[in-house]
């Protein structure tokens, strides 16, 4: 698993965009949250509804997700917010992971299993706390989960959560996966991104003796360079390797 919040770049440097339902002073912007700084906070203004969210850029498997409040006061601003996930801006629209426990006296970390996919997280409250001025004010967010790849692509680098396409001679046909799989030896593909065994076709000079093996042709043998050539004079080839040809 990686961290999501991040969109494949250092943690503490998000690539990802995302916003909130309002902004408290004019400042304390969204992008506190994933900047790995709790110095930072977030902060909407203090409304019954307030919300949180980033995207992606695509669709993401979150697993789990970890809400710090701010450490100098007012943890408890964070209790019973929901956690959306999935492709639409509207947040009760999306597929609801969990509601986040009550954040305990001097305590500062919650954390909410998810087991859904999609573009967009939201975190969500939607009725009054205790008190009339509480805000989403939160100072770090921690969003564990997996690249929802498609197919022919495959995560690239370890610790990103950026797809790259499968290089030439691999495939990848399963959605998510986190390598491309290689073709046999002597089996290439016409180019990247290829998303299915199918693809692999021998290479030049090669034939396609069954589903796994690329034998050289009749008449030619393979001279340990990846390339079939003629069998010499006075040699012949009518199955594997140039035979002495009697005169």
């Amino acid at each position: 698993m990686t961290h999501l919040e991040d969109c494949g770049a250092m943690t503490g440097n998000s690539l990802c965009t995302g916003g909130q339902s309002s902004y408290y002073s004019g400042s304390f912007p969204w992008r506190y949250a994933v900047d790995n700084n709790l110095a930072n906070f977030m902060h909407t203004v203090c409304t019954a509804t307030r919300y949180w969210w980033i995207d992606f850029g695509s669709s993401k498997d979150v697993q789990s997700v970890t809400i710090s409040s701010r450490k100098d006061c007012c943890w408890m601003r964070e209790d019973y917010e929901k956690i959306y996930v999935g492709d639409s801006l509207t947040p009760t629209s999306n597929n609801l992971c969990g509601t986040m426990a009550a954040f305990p006296s001097g305590a500062y970390a919650n954390t909410v299993n998810c087991k859904f996919s999609g573009r967009y997280l939201f975190t969500y409250y939607n009725g009054l706390n205790p008190k009339p001025d509480y805000c989403m004010n939160f100072g770090d967010i921690n969003i564990q989960g997996c690249t929802n790849c498609p197919l022919g692509t495959a995560i690239g680098t370890t610790g990103s959560t950026a797809c790259q396409l499968c290089g030439v001679g691999a495939y990848a046909d399963q959605r998510g996966t986190t390598s491309c799989s290689s073709c046999p030896q002597y089996f290439t593909t016409s180019g990247m991104g290829s998303i299915s065994y199918d693809n692999c076709t021998c290479i030049p000079t090669f034939y396609r003796q069954n589903s796994s093996t690329c034998s050289c042709n009749v008449g030619k043998t393979f001279n340990g360079l990846d390339t079939c050539v003629s069998c010499n004079i006075g040699y012949y080839k009518d199955q594997e390797g140039c035979k002495y040809l009697f005169l």
